[in-house]
């Protein structure tokens, strides 16, 4: 619970850059900056969500959509610079 609420904190930093920057695009954060900040958040969440998986096949299957969810949050600026092009 704690690795998925780390997701979406950092999934928020990621939205409120964005609509900062549709709003003011001048003043609106950079993608360095809203990396380190949404990685304060997903880093540790991703540690989390490894750490929880054990011997059992079920918890490599519960375990996944944490570890997907902070895993996207940090590979997004390579996502968005491939799109941007």
């Amino acid at each position: 619970m704690a690795s998925m609420t780390l997701a979406t904190l950092g999934a928020a930093v990621w939205g409120g850059a964005l609509l900062w920057r549709a709003l003011d695009p001048a003043t609106g954060p950079g993608l360095l900056g809203t990396l380190l900040a949404s990685s304060a958040f997903t880093v540790p969440g991703l540690i989390l969500a490894v750490l929880t998986i054990r011997a059992r096949t079920v918890w490599i299957l519960l375990a996944s959509i944490p570890i997907c969810a902070n895993g996207m949050m940090i590979v997004l600026p390579w996502i968005v610079l491939r799109l941007r092009g």
